[in-house]
This record gives C-alpha cells, structure tokens and sequence, in this order.
C-alpha cells in the first residue's frame, strides 16, 4: 500500500510525499520606485516577517536579478516553489544595503 502511494505521488510529479504545492508567497504588500519596490506592510507570520523585512526596506533584486518596472516581485517569487530559500537584496530605509534570505511559503488560502 505504502509503495503504491509512493509511486502515485512521484507519478504525480512529487519528489518527497510532504513537498509543498500552492502559489509561492513571501508575505508583503509593496510599492513601484525607481530602485525596486518599497515595503509598505509586512504581513504577520509571513516568512518576509521571519527574514527581516521591515516596512521601509526597498526589495531591489531577487536572487541577483533586479527588480524593475520589467520584472516585478510576484513573478520574482512565483517562479520558486513553496520551500525554496531566495535570496533578497534589501536597501533599508537607513540606506544601508543588505543581503537576506527567506524560504517562501504558500500562500494562505485567501491571498491565492
């Protein structure tokens, strides 16, 4: 019974039995600037809370690549799987840039 789930599920296209799906989400709600996109809230419990972010910070690359009126935050994101680690380079409201990491999750059901 247990081998046929297994194989049913990596059929599926599952690596692990317990892989996340659903919509990858970091948790902040965010503004366009010239430099990438500013941090108006951070949602609580989102793994933006758990990698630092804070409001102020502007979100200027993902991973190296930079975040510009071409590529926005969502699909920045969304192209990463629930459990995956980005990598967010972060100019904070003091000015000082910042490197840091956050696994992203999935989305809640109602911000689907």
């Amino acid at each position: 019974m247990l081998r046929s789930l297994l194989l049913l599920l990596l059929a599926a296209g599952c690596t692990t039995p317990f892989q996340r799906s659903g919509t990858a989400y970091l948790g902040v709600m965010y503004a366009h600037t010239r430099q990438g996109v500013e941090i108006v809230q951070v949602l609580p419990n989102s793994p933006a809370l758990q990698a630092g972010l804070a409001i102020g910070d502007t979100i200027v690359a993902v991973n190296g690549e930079s975040i510009l009126r071409g590529r926005s935050l969502a699909s920045a994101i969304q192209s990463h799987r629930p459990g995956q680690r980005v990598r967010l380079t972060v100019l904070r409201a003091s000015g000082i840039q910042e490197e840091l990491e956050a696994e992203v999750d999935s989305a809640p059901a109602r911000v689907q």
